[in-house]
């Protein structure tokens, strides 16, 4: 099956990615299917580099990395 948001974020958490669905930022109980990524913390260009390589490599990935293949 395809990313969800929260799976999405939880993948580039484990990577070392500050990653939030957006989920944990709705007030109205509807959040849309979006995740919150934080450049922020990288310290430095290179490790920004190797999260945005990361980001982009998991974007292309059409299905989560542990659905079955048929």
């Amino acid at each position: 099956s395809a990313w969800g948001a929260t799976e999405f974020a939880s993948h580039l958490r484990s990577q070392g990615v500050g990653a939030v669905a957006s989920a944990a930022f709705c007030t109205d109980g509807d959040p849309p299917d979006a995740v919150r990524i934080s450049l922020g913390g990288p310290q430095s260009r290179a490790d920004c580099e190797k999260a945005l390589k990361l980001i982009a490599a998991t974007l292309e990935h059409p299905l989560h990395p542990d659905a079955a293949a048929i």
